[in-house]
């Protein structure tokens, strides 16, 4: 009888995918022993219940209620005799409920109270019936019934009265389920053992196009029950920070008394949020230190406020306080479900998505623009997409295809604008020839300091140029490069002569690296020192043959050498080969270069 469970479980046997399943079970355990169970804990438990549902499909209404339930009654049956009057209450008004009876003002009162309390759990949401969980009490309502409810409490999907939020929910929204995990266990009420006085402030921070925006949005709907309101605040120009707070106000019904000066409503509504909470407050798009320090934070930071920032920027100054959430790129298997929802079975396989993923990094952004302009180009398949994504940023599905069908965040359907504005906000000249360099490197690589220095030998600057581009998502830690922001470096490289000519003097000396390490090994028999600077040689010589031959057969050659070195025999013939070729193409046949 749990919904989630049995949504998820509606299409068997004809279809067993148990990935929903264990999610609404993660949550559920999730929600009531977080406190009592470790992540891996109830990541194993939600496994292993999934399993058992698997195995005991042909008895679960009999099998659901004693095996997934018992445990969180028992916790609910161990809580502090002071709250046994309220849960008395609590399963009375949930016994109307059952008999489908109207309640009174002061039981939806109560009722609406110990839902942002989390005294009482709900599973399921307003598109479908849900299951209300208290003390000793357990209550299925229909969908009928549950939106009867609805009008009188805030259910999961809803928002509460007077919030604002101006971006739908996105019903293509996949997976993230441990960094959601994470974010209900920082910003829901009560918070870290019921201390209500501690101010709680989340960050999601990564690489444009990761996603941040969407998942904010898709806790405040999936979370925004337990609030007394859900507040938008679009923060990309700080200076609108007041204009920001009065739409809240005007959202929430709050009146302008008539006179009234902008600041004094604000004031008004500001007041309002810190006497009536926990609220949730989302600042999108949040990028400037100064303004968060000096403005932002200090009028916003309250007890009943629970702020929930997006930036690109990972480098907060420790002293604001922020718990900072990074968000990387979709998991291989979030990847494949995302696209099957623009691809059914019928137009692609597992193996042709798998490989579109690939090819795009694993960015949600990259991701949603290939789906959606393969689902509305029906006779063109996903091998053929592919071998039209030699340059990714010349597509027309990565720039503004078809604007008019909009984004679910209302952000870029650019993929190059996306990656522009955070190279825009790159300051230092060193930061920016290493991001350029990066592109040359192998992607999702950890890059070794002896490459590093190529670039700024000073470790202070070295170490200003890597901060800076990884605290605007760049860089991940490591630091290593993403594909697609790799790409977009090379682009960056190729438009500028400069540019160019600094590449040619970095490829360079990446062969002395080469080179020089090759010697190394020989005098000291130790082979792994040039094992961290394989696939970034390899990737390296690649990119040269086009820019700098000489330079490419160099890195060929050095790599060849290394594998010979190795007795991997076919991978240093090869790279020997690419090598000849190149220095016949540069010297000529009779070249000593070539005959050697």
């Amino acid at each position: 009888t749990l919904p989630p469970v049995q949504a998820a479980l509606a299409e068997l046997p004809e279809a067993m995918g148990l990935d929903d399943v264990e999610a609404a079970l993660r949550e559920a355990l999730a929600h009531d022993l977080g406190r009592v169970l470790t992540p891996a804990q109830i990541d194993r438990g939600a496994r292993l219940y999934a399993e058992a549902l698997q195995a005991a499909v042909g008895t679960l209404q009999g099998f659901t209620l004693p095996v997934v339930l018992q445990i969180l009654l028992q916790v609910r049956q161990e809580q502090r005799e002071g709250f046994a009057a309220l849960h008395r209450q609590l399963e009375r008004i949930l016994e109307l409920l059952a008999a489908q009876q109207p309640l009174s003002p002061e039981d939806r009162d109560v009722l609406r109270t110990a839902l942002i309390a989390g005294q009482v759990v709900v599973l399921g949401d307003v598109s479908r019936s849900v299951i209300i969980i208290s003390s000793g009490n357990i209550v299925s309502l229909t969908a009928d019934q549950a939106q009867a409810l609805r009008g009188q409490v805030t259910l999961p999907g809803d928002l509460p009265p007077g919030s604002r939020l101006p971006l739908l929910r996105n019903a293509l929204f996949t997976g993230r389920d441990a960094p959601l995990r994470r974010l209900a266990e920082a910003l829901l009420p009560p918070h870290r053992g019921g201390q209500e006085a501690l101010v709680v402030t989340q960050a999601i921070a990564g690489m444009g196009g990761v996603g941040k925006t969407q998942l904010a949005v898709e806790f405040a709907y999936r979370y925004g029950y337990r609030f007394r309101g859900v507040h938008w605040l679009d923060l990309s120009n700080p200076d609108l920070l007041d204009e920001q707070i009065a739409a809240c106000g005007e959202a929430m019904g709050l009146r302008r008394i008539e006179g009234e000066k902008q600041a004094d409503y604000v004031a008004r509504v500001l007041n309002v949020w810190k006497a009536e909470g926990p609220r949730l407050l989302l600042l999108d798009g949040l990028e400037d230190i100064e303004a968060a320090q000096k403005t932002i934070l200090p009028r916003l930071r309250h007890s009943n406020l629970r702020l929930l920032l997006t930036a690109r920027r990972r480098d907060w100054p420790p002293y604001l306080g922020l718990d900072i959430l990074p968000l990387d790129e979709f998991t291989p298997e979030e990847s494949r479900a995302f696209l099957r929802r623009y691809l059914p079975p019928a137009r692609a396989a597992d193996s042709d998505l798998d490989a579109l993923a690939e090819r795009l990094g694993h960015l949600p952004l990259a991701l949603d623009l290939a789906g959606r302009y393969l689902h509305r180009q029906p006779y063109l398949t996903v091998g053929e997409y592919l071998q039209r994504l030699e340059n990714v940023f010349d597509h027309p599905s990565m720039r503004d295809w078809q604007p008019e069908y909009g984004s679910p965040t209302q952000h870029d359907l650019n993929l190059w604008t996306t990656f522009e504005l955070s190279w825009g906000q790159v300051k230092g000249e060193d930061a920016r020839r290493l991001f350029i360099f990066c592109g040359f490197l192998a992607p999702n690589t950890p890059i070794p300091e002896s490459i590093l220095r190529r670039v700024a030998d000073d470790p202070e600057a070295l170490g200003e140029a890597v901060g800076e581009l990884v605290g605007l998502g760049l860089l991940k830690e490591g630091p290593a490069i993403h594909p697609l922001l790799a790409e977009f470096a090379r682009a960056l490289a190729s438009t500028l002569k400069r540019r160019e000519e600094e590449v040619r003097s970095f490829l360079s000396a990446l062969a002395d690296l080469a080179v020089a390490t090759n010697d190394e090994v020989d005098r000291t028999g130790n082979y792994a020192l040039y094992a961290p600077l394989l696939p970034h040689i390899r990737a390296a010589a690649g990119h040269a043959e086009a820019l700098d031959p000489l330079t490419a057969g160099r890195l060929w050659n050095s790599l060849g050498y290394h594998l010979h070195a190795l007795a991997d025999y076919p991978g240093a013939r090869a790279a020997y080969e690419r090598a000849l070729r190149i220095d016949e193409a540069v010297f000529g046949p009779d070249h000593p270069n070539v005959a050697i």
